[in-house]
């Protein structure tokens, strides 16, 4: 039986009513961003909202516990889901917090990296949650997946047990910033030749988005182009070794322009498909797609390495 949306709603506000630090005269007192019990009520709630909303087919109640580039997935997974008729993907069921990572804040907004283990999935999620004012309730913006046997990095570790964050600025002499990290990430998406290939490590989701994007320029009648871009980087924890853990969103922009007579298509209960009014393209289109990954920039200059990835189709705009 579905639970009313009143009595998520009410959950919700319930939540937002938790402690948080509250600036104090004209100075603001720095505190831990967020507490355990914190990231437990979060999770909780969150896992309570998702269940209503697999079971209805419907991405509508998540708006409440996720925002950003995590709700354009999730949205573009349930639309798929409803084209399919399928119950949607229950991500977050059974989750198992290992660890709560808060830095110290003195102004919203406020947020924590939480690496929780998916059983159902043998992975760990590195969840990213945030927080824009006092009113509003914590917020799911990010959860990539690791990748194979990576292992996250030790952090440095400040006050009350808090992490450091990794400011603009480079974290050693050699490595990279976390923009400039993401921004070489992107622009290493770009193809085998990008120059910024040489400071990544080729991972296995680079790999495929070279291999989709050569096969995709090879198709008769077509002309495919295939942009990615970075966004501005907010997340990002300083690592013992003198680098830093990113968390980047990347934007891509798959473009296909066809010939007359020709169609592109993609094959049945496909997210591309779904997206597609006909299933295809028969002129022009963009489909649309967010990626979250988590980098690993070592602090000796040593290639970028990607950790974690989450992605997925978000839009398809057809002429």
């Amino acid at each position: 039986m579905r639970r009313p949306l009143l009595v998520l709603l009410a959950a919700t506000l319930l939540l937002s009513a938790c402690t948080v630090p509250r600036p104090k005269g004209d100075q603001a007192a720095e505190k831990v961003a967020a507490t355990p019990a914190d990231a437990r009520r979060a999770l909780a709630q969150y896992e309570e909202v998702l269940s209503v909303a697999a079971e209805a087919l419907d991405a509508k109640p998540l708006a409440a516990v996720e925002a950003g580039s995590m709700l354009d997935i999730d949205t573009g997974t349930f639309e798929v889901a409803q084209q399919l008729q399928q119950k949607g993907e229950q991500r977050s069921e059974d989750l198992r917090i290992l660890d709560v990572h808060a830095p110290m804040r003195n102004a919203y907004p406020l947020w924590f990296v939480m690496p929780v283990d998916d059983p159902g999935r043998d992975r760990v999620r590195v969840q990213v949650w945030r927080r824009e004012r006092a009113a509003e309730p914590w917020k799911l913006v990010a959860a990539p997946e690791t990748v194979g046997d990576a292992d996250l990095p030790e952090l440095v570790e400040g006050e009350q047990g808090t992490v450091v964050v990794a400011g603009r600025e480079k974290p050693s002499r050699l490595g990279l910033s976390p923009q400039e990290a993401a921004d070489t990430y992107a622009a290493a998406l770009a193809g085998r030749e990008a120059p910024e290939a040489q400071l990544i490590v080729p991972d296995a989701f680079v790999e495929q988005m070279w291999t989709t994007a050569e096969s995709n320029g090879r198709l008769a009648g077509v002309r495919f182009r295939q942009e990615w871009r970075a966004e501005n980087v907010d997340v990002a924890l300083r690592t013992r070794d003198g680098g830093s853990l990113v968390l980047a969103t990347l934007s891509r922009r798959d473009t296909y322009r066809v010939a007359a007579g020709r169609q592109v298509t993609w094959p049945g209960g496909s997210p591309q498909q779904a997206f597609l009014d006909g299933g295809g393209i028969s002129s022009s289109g963009t489909l649309r797609y967010a990626h979250q990954v988590l980098l690993l920039v070592p602090g000796d200059g040593s290639p970028v390495v990607a950790l974690g990835q989450l992605g997925g189709v978000t839009g398809a705009d057809v002429r």
